[in-house]
C-alpha cells in the first residue's frame, strides 16, 4: 500500500505530544552530520522500522500533526508528520514492526543539535509498506533521567527535556477534556516538597493515577507554554511510591468557572473526506475542493465542526469552545447543533458554568 504523505514535517521527536511552537524533548539517537548533505534533499529513499509513535494531535494554530522516530539500518532519526491520516499506516508499522520505505523527504538539521539531522516529509514523499527490509527491528529503549525536584523545573525550564520526578498527584478539581475523535486529555496537578507543577494526562494515563496517589514519575516531558508544565509520552511511566510523605502545598489553580456570556462568535470548518484536511466552509460554493489532496466533495456531504469565540463575565480574555465541547453544551441545554441554536443558548443561559483552563479553552461545563 502506498500513502502520499502531504503535510509538513518539522522537528522530529522520540516522544509525545508537543505543539508545533513548543516542539516536545526527546532523545536524538544518531544522526549524520547535518552540515554534510543539503538542507533540503527531496530525491532520497530509505527504508525505515516506526517506534515512538504519538498520537494524533492539534497544535495552537489547530494543526493536526503526530510524531515518532524512524530507525534505519545504521541510526536513528527523529520524525514529525502534520498529515493526520498516515497516522494508521505508521501505527501499522509499529504494531507489527514491519519496515517501510520513504522517498521524496528533506534532512534538515536537528533542532536541538545541528550536528544531527531530523528527517523533514512533505507534499512530495510517499511511503509504501514493505513484508521485509534488510536489517532487523531493535527496540529504541529510552534512557531514564535523574529524578528532578519541582522547583529545579519550575526555576530553570528544561523546556523540550525529558526528566523523572517523585511526589504525589491531586486530582481534585481537574476536568479531562475530549481533544479530538481519538484522544482525550486531563491537566492535574503534581506536588512534591519543593513546589507543585501541572501535568497533561493524555488517554490511558488519565484512569491510571488515583487523587493523592504517591508516584515516581520516570520520562516525563517538560514544556514551556509559557510556563512550565509536565506532559505525559509513549516512554512515561508511573510506579506507586508508598513512603512518600505527601507535603502541604497550595496549589495554583489549573481552572477557571464562569457564568454568563456576554457574546458568541462562531466559524465553521469541514474535513476532507480522503486526507482530513481542515478548511473554512465556503458559504457560497456547494463543491469543497481540498486544497491539500485536490478531492471535490459536495459540503452537503461533509460534517461541519464549529468552533466558537465567547466573552465571558469575569474574564477580560475571550474563551474559545471547540467542537466537542459546544456538542456538549448542546445535549445539556437540549438545543441544536446549529449556529443560531448554539448562539441563542449560550447568551441566554445564566445556571451553566462554563470551565476554562489556563490557555482560555473551554473544557467542559458545569
Amino acid at each position: 500500500m502506498v500513502l502520499e504523505e502531504t503535510p509538513n514535517f518539522i522537528n522530529l521527536s522520540s516522544t509525545y505530544p508537543f505543539n508545533m511552537e513548543e516542539s516536545q524533548p526527546g532523545s536524538s539517537k544518531g544522526g549524520n552530520n547535518a552540515n554534510d548533505s543539503p538542507k533540503k534533499t527531496n530525491n532520497s529513499e530509505m527504508l525505515a522500522y516506526v517506534h515512538n509513535l504519538s498520537p494524533v494531535k492539534k497544535s495552537k494554530r489547530q494543526v493536526s500533526y503526530f510524531n515518532c522516530n524512524l530507525q534505519s539500518q545504521d541510526q536513528s532519526f527523529e520524525a514529525v508528520a502534520f498529515k493526520p491520516e498516515l497516522h494508521e499506516t505508521m501505527k501499522e508499522s509499529t504494531e507489527n514492526k514491519s519496515p517501510i520505505k520513504i522517498s521524496g523527504f528533506k534532512r534538515r538539521a536537528n533542532y536541538r543539535n545541528n550536528q544531527q539531522q531530523d528527517i523533514e516529509l512533505n507534499k512530495m514523499t510517499k511511503i509504501t509498506m514493505l513484508s521485509e527490509a534488510p536489517f532487523k527491528y531493535k527496540s529504541m529503549k529510552v534512557d531514564s533521567p535523574d529524578v528532578m525536584k519541582v522547583r529545579s523545573i519550575l526555576d530553570n525550564g528544561y523546556d523540550r527535556q525529558m526528566v523523572s520526578i517523585v511526589g504525589h498527584v491531586d486530582l481534585q478539581n481537574t476536568f479531562a477534556m475530549k481533544f479530538n475523535s481519538n484522544s482525550r486529555k486531563k491537566d492535574i496537578h503534581f506536588n512534591d516538597t519543593t513546589g507543585s507543577i501541572p501535568i497533561t494526562l493524555w488517554d490511558g494515563f488519565i484512569d491510571s493515577v488515583t487523587n493523592g496517589g504517591s508516584y515516581t514519575i520516570t520520562n516525563i516531558m517538560v514544556r514551556m507554554i509559557p510556563h512550565p508544565i509536565l506532559s505525559t509520552c509513549s516512554s512515561t511511566l508511573f510506579n506507586n511510591n508508598s513512603k512518600i510523605v505527601k507535603p502541604a502545598k497550595t496549589l495554583l489553580p489549573l481552572f477557571q468557572k464562569y457564568c454568563g456570556v456576554q457574546s458568541f462568535e462562531s466559524s465553521k470548518s469541514v474535513k476532507c473526506i480522503k486526507c482530513n484536511f481542515n478548511a473554512t466552509v465556503n458559504p457560497g460554493a456547494n463543491i469543497f475542493t481540498c486544497s491539500e489532496c485536490g478531492v471535490k466533495s459536495k459540503y452537503s456531504s461533509l460534517p461541519i465542526y464549529f468552533t466558537a469565540k465567547v466573552k465571558v463575565i469575569g474574564n477580560e480574555e475571550e474563551v474559545t469552545i471547540f467542537h466537542y465541547q459546544l456538542k456538549e453544551f448542546a445535549a445539556i441545554s437540549g438545543c441544536d447543533m446549529t449556529e443560531d441554536a448554539l448562539s441563542d443558548a449560550i447568551l441566554n443561559d445564566e445556571k451553566t458554568t462554563i470551565v476554562v483552563n489556563q490557555k482560555n479553552v473551554c473544557v467542559t461545563f458545569l
